[in-house]
């Protein structure tokens, strides 16, 4: 099943004071061991370790599930420095990594969603990609590794089958491709799906030109989401902002499946989110060769005060 991310310009603003309430009691538990908690709000705690950093910490708040951890070098907030993590709703990690004066720097590493396994790993100097990153698939085989400078490709990349022979060697020149070369073996991991003759889109953007159909299918689904969702009262009181992230599929029949929220950063965004994504138009299947496929998107919805 190919996977793709709709990219939405979408920002949901409202201007509105804050309202401050004490959760101080509600979060304690989620005190780091000898830390002092400084404050704590609807979905945010910031807290001094014993070394002497802030630990700014982000929440699911009804289910009081952490979705960020950064450290800060400063009680103010302005210079990240040290470990950073994000998870997803289901409590699995989703990145990790660190800071050093502001920048990623050190290695970081991604997981999957689905599995919890690392999926991509590499690492960071002064905030750019330095080194070798590696990319893995859902059995932890290395798809491919590709060496960078200054955050460019810099020399080989290298791309794997499934036994662990190099298919496809690249060369690149500060991030220009200046040379590939193909070699026997099985077909390249992570490229099992080929691209689709149609992808999916909404079946009143039905036209001859697929370029079109995709611009008109996004664009017919701003004006869903723009006319239809709220800014929940809860997270407008507390100042909750964010990006929520939801996977479904669109299925052979060109019906919305499978809907899954990724990060809700609340019960009401969740909530109103999935309700405006219930609400989007009827889709026409993807193809391949004449035959309807499984496809599967990521919408983000940003939500945002201003």
């Amino acid at each position: 099943m190919k996977k793709y991310f709709i990219f939405l310009p979408l920002a949901i603003l409202f201007s509105i004071p804050l309202v401050s309430q004490n959760f101080e009691d509600y979060y304690r538990d989620q005190l780091e061991v000898g830390s002092k908690l400084i404050r704590a709000s609807y979905h945010q705690t910031l807290e001094r370790t014993a070394d002497g950093f802030y630990l700014k910490k982000v929440y699911y708040p009804e289910k009081k599930q952490k979705t960020h951890l950064i450290t800060y070098i400063d009680k103010g907030m302005k210079m990240r420095h040290g470990a950073y993590a994000e998870w997803f709703d289901n409590g699995k990690k989703w990145k990790e990594g660190s800071f050093k004066n502001d920048k990623r720097d050190g290695l970081w590493t991604t997981y999957s969603f689905d599995h919890g396994k690392p999926i991509e790993y590499g690492y960071y100097l002064k905030g750019e990609k330095d080194g070798r990153w590696t990319d893995l698939d859902s059995l932890g085989r290395v798809v491919s590794e590709t060496e960078f400078v200054n955050g460019k490709e810099q020399g080989e990349q290298k791309v794997f089958d499934a036994n662990g022979a190099i298919v496809i060697l690249r060369v690149y020149e500060k991030g220009e491709l200046v040379s590939e070369k193909e070699f026997e073996g099985g077909p390249p991991l992570g490229v099992s799906f080929p691209p689709l003759d149609i992808m999916p889109y909404l079946k009143e953007c039905a036209q001859d030109d697929q370029e079109a159909r995709e611009a008109c299918s996004t664009q017919k689904m701003l004006e869903t989401i723009y006319k239809n969702i709220h800014y929940p009262a809860i997270a407008r009181e507390n100042g909750l902002e964010g990006m929520a992230l939801f996977r479904f599929v669109v299925d052979k029949e060109g019906k919305i499946t499978d809907l899954q929220t990724m990060r809700g950063l609340c019960r009401d965004i969740e909530n109103e989110c999935l309700r405006v994504i219930s609400l989007l138009p009827e889709w026409a299947p993807g193809e391949k060769e004449g035959v309807p496929v499984k496809v599967q998107y990521n919408l983000p919805v940003k939500f945002r005060l201003e």
